[in-house]
C-alpha cells in the first residue's frame, strides 16, 4: 500500500453513511429504482446494507487520498456465483459528503446506472 492510504483505510473504518442511489433514464426505463441504503465501513471491508439483502458480500476497500477528499472504487460481488452479478461503487468524499456512481451489472438486463449521494451519519 502506498503511504497514507492505510491510514486514510483507517479513517473511514467505524463509518457510516446515509446513501440514496437514483437510476439514470436507461435503468429507470428497465426497472431500476432508487435505493436507500447504507455504507458501512468496519475491518477493512465495505458493506452495503441494501446491497448485502441482494445477496452481495462485504468487498475489501482501498482508498486513494488527495488533500481535501478521499476516492474510491470497490467491486461486490454475490455469495451465490451462479448470477455472475457484480456492484462496482465509485465515490468521492469530501469532508463528511459524498458523491458517486454505481455500476451493477446484471446477468440478466445488462447494467444498471446510478448517481450516489449520501453523507456521513
Amino acid at each position: 500500500m502506498r503511504a497514507g492510504v492505510e491510514g486514510a483505510s483507517k479513517s473511514l473504518d467505524g463509518t457510516k453513511w446515509k446513501i440514496k442511489a437514483v437510476p439514470d433514464k436507461a435503468t429507470a426505463d428497465k426497472g431500476g429504482k432508487e435505493i436507500e441504503d447504507v455504507w458501512v465501513f468496519a475491518g477493512g471491508k465495505f458493506t452495503s446494507t441494501a446491497m448485502a439483502r441482494e445477496g452481495f458480500k462485504p468487498a475489501t476497500y482501498r482508498l486513494e487520498t488527495e488533500p481535501g477528499e478521499i476516492e474510491f472504487e470497490i467491486e461486490q460481488s454475490k455469495a451465490i456465483k451462479a448470477t455472475n452479478d457484480v456492484a462496482v461503487w465509485t465515490a468521492t468524499i469530501k469532508g463528511t459528503n459524498t458523491t458517486g456512481g454505481l455500476q451493477w451489472k446484471k446477468k440478466v438486463n445488462g447494467d444498471f446506472i446510478y448517481d450516489v449521494v449520501g453523507t456521513k451519519e
